[in-house]
């Protein structure tokens, strides 16, 4: 008796999903990008040029880092997992801005933590989407934190600096005397419907504001 062996070849290989994008940067060159699958596996790439290209495979959660010394870190996920085995022909391009932001001081370091961006796959239009409301979370964090950085002014008068930010929607001026031996801290909250001021967290007139900061 004859034996058959009967071997199936599939009529199309599975072609992989390529994320792939240009660091916007002009100036950014050598930015380390640090690929996290949810397996386990990490892998590092150093990008030499501002075009970067990667292969991504089916059926994992990827968290895909941008970091460069002096820039803040940004993290896109990627899911590439429930697509249907028949909608994979081809495979999928992701094109991905890898544009940074410069690290400013006194930033808050939970952005770096932030998703800025999520994408996966939609049944419907047979692609990949970007979910809108986590790049709007990851922009208005950037928002509220660019109105929180201090601006520093020129001061009227030697012993006093100033500094002013923003914070729940009310501008706050705070000015520094130094005494010699010890600094003085004066406020002035502004909002819509107050002002108030403080000399070291104690109430205080607008007078010696103007009187102990002018």
């Amino acid at each position: 008796m004859l034996k058959y062996l009967l071997i199936f070849i599939p009529l199309f290989s599975q072609a992989q999903i390529t994320l792939f994008g240009e660091l916007k940067n002009s100036n950014l060159r050598q930015v380390d990008i640090t690929v996290i699958k949810s397996s386990g596996s990490t892998e590092n790439i150093n990008t030499f040029d501002r075009e970067y290209k990667l292969n991504l495979d089916y059926g994992f959660v990827y968290d895909i880092q941008f970091k460069k010394s002096g820039y803040l870190t940004k993290t896109v996920r990627i899911d590439t997992r429930n697509i249907p085995f028949e909608d994979r022909r081809g495979g999928f391009e992701i094109e991905l801005d890898g544009k940074l932001l410069k690290r400013k001081e006194g930033l808050n370091p939970d952005i770096e933590k932030t998703i800025s961006n999520f994408a996966s796959y939609d049944h419907e239009v047979k692609n990949f989407i970007f979910d809108t409301g986590t790049s709007l979370k990851y922009n208005n964090l950037l928002k509220v934190e660019k109105d929180k950085t201090p601006q520093k002014n020129q001061p009227k008068r030697e012993d006093v600096t100033e500094m002013i930010y923003y914070l729940d929607n009310r501008k706050i001026t705070e000015r520094k005397v130094n005494k010699g031996k010890w600094i003085d801290v004066y406020t002035k909250v502004e909002s819509k419907y107050f002002t108030f001021y403080f000399k070291n967290d104690i109430d205080i007139t607008q007078e010696i504001w103007k009187l102990d900061t002018e």
